[in-house]
This record gives structure tokens, C-alpha cells and sequence, in this order.
């Protein structure tokens, strides 16, 4: 009995330090979301969601911390991050779980944030409202439904971590438009740079600064 009570106190406590250090993360996580925006001050922002929940590895309903964030470059480029601590509703999203297992990371919490650049077909204003739709496309977080119709020329043996991808959109016809009642392809890009960064390489503000001015100086002027 004396045994038993003892293993109970040994996992009891496993379990508090475990919760202990997963708020930690999800404040840390919180921490490099709000920082890395600040270093892009508020004059250049041009979406920001800022839905963020320090306690999401404790919602039963919503286990997921994702962020985007996007600002526009002098160039009529879009640059801009998106941070995935924990993923939700992957099953029918092989392609990115083919990612997480090249990256050698957790497809259920891959702590990973990736950014780049986008060349709006027309214009920044236009591909805006799909910015989401154009970073899910370039970093596999594309449905086993939307692949059957491949949008962009993603190559999945490419992907590395911190080396610079290259992804080209196809012009989407007509046909298509209508059979995924999807925006026209105008309204997305013609082609993105990405790159995929584990978030435990992030270790303070001066890594946080050297992130954003690389994110900063992304253009398309060489590949």
C-alpha cells in the first residue's frame, strides 16, 4: 500500500511539472509571436491576428496556437510569418504530415514557425484577404481533397529546415474556380519564398531581431 501511495505522489507530481512547463511554453510561444510583430512596428502591419490564448494546450475544444502575420515590402511583395505550436484536424492532411516526418518534428505539436515572401499576382491588396490560403499552399497545409487539384509546384523531397524553398502558383481555370468555389487565381500569387524554423531555436530577443530583419530583407530579386 505504502508503494502505492508513493508511485501516486511520483505521477501527481510528473503531471503538475509537466502542466507547469506546457503554460510556460504557451507563454514563451506568446511572448515570440508579440515580439516578432513589434519588431515590424504597427505603421507597416497589414494583418495581425491576434487571437492568442496562453492557456490553448489546456482547451479540450481548441488545441491549437497559430498565428499569422503579414506586412507589405517596397517591393509590391507580401512578407510575413505564421507560427504553428500545436496542429489540430490533420488527419485528412497527408501532405503535412509528410512534412512533419521530413522535418523530423511533431505533426500533432511541430513548434515550428515558418516565413517568407509572396509575389502578388496583382497587387498586394488584392492577394490580401488570401493570405492564409497562399501560406497553408506553400507549407503543406493543404487538404487530401485540395491536392487533388495541386495548386503550386511544392516539392515535398525539397523541404529542409532553414533552407529557403521556392514555390511557383499555376493559373487555377475557370473550371476549377467554380469546382472549389475558391477566388480567382488573381487573388492569390505567382510565387513565394518559405522557410521552416523549429521555434526551440529561439532562445532570446537578439535571435528574435536577426529573425525579423531576415524576414525584413526577403525578396525575390535572387533565387
Amino acid at each position: 500500500m505504502e508503494d502505492f501511495i508513493v508511485e501516486n505522489e511520483i505521477n501527481t507530481a510528473n503531471i503538475v511539472t509537466m502542466l507547469k512547463e506546457a503554460a510556460n511554453f504557451s507563454r514563451d510561444a506568446k511572448h515570440i509571436f508579440e515580439d516578432l510583430c513589434l519588431e515590424f512596428e504597427s505603421k507597416n502591419l497589414l494583418k495581425y491576428d491576434d487571437s492568442i490564448r496562453e492557456n490553448f494546450f489546456f482547451d479540450k475544444n481548441k488545441g491549437a496556437l497559430d498565428y499569422e502575420f503579414y506586412v507589405a515590402s517596397n517591393n509590391n511583395t507580401i512578407i510575413g510569418f505564421r507560427l504553428i505550436v500545436a496542429a489540430e484536424e490533420i488527419d485528412g492532411c497527408g501532405r503535412y504530415q509528410d512534412i512533419t516526418e521530413k522535418l523530423d518534428i511533431d505533426k500533432n505539436i511541430p513548434l515550428l514557425l515558418v516565413y517568407g515572401c509572396f509575389m502578388p499576382v496583382v497587387s498586394i491588396s488584392q492577394s490580401l484577404d488570401n493570405t492564409v490560403s497562399m501560406m497553408s499552399a506553400c507549407i503543406g497545409l493543404t487538404s487530401d481533397e485540395d491536392e487533388e487539384y495541386d495548386w503550386t509546384n511544392f516539392d515535398i523531397q525539397k523541404i529542409e529546415k532553414n533552407i529557403e524553398i521556392l514555390v511557383e502558383s499555376k493559373e487555377w481555370t475557370k473550371e476549377i474556380e467554380e469546382k472549389r468555389d475558391y477566388p480567382a487565381w488573381e487573388n492569390y500569387f505567382i510565387k513565394a519564398k518559405i522557410r521552416y524554423k523549429p521555434i526551440l531555436e529561439i532562445q532570446n530577443h537578439e535571435d528574435i531581431k536577426i529573425l525579423a530583419d531576415k524576414i525584413k530583407a526577403m525578396t525575390f530579386e535572387t533565387i
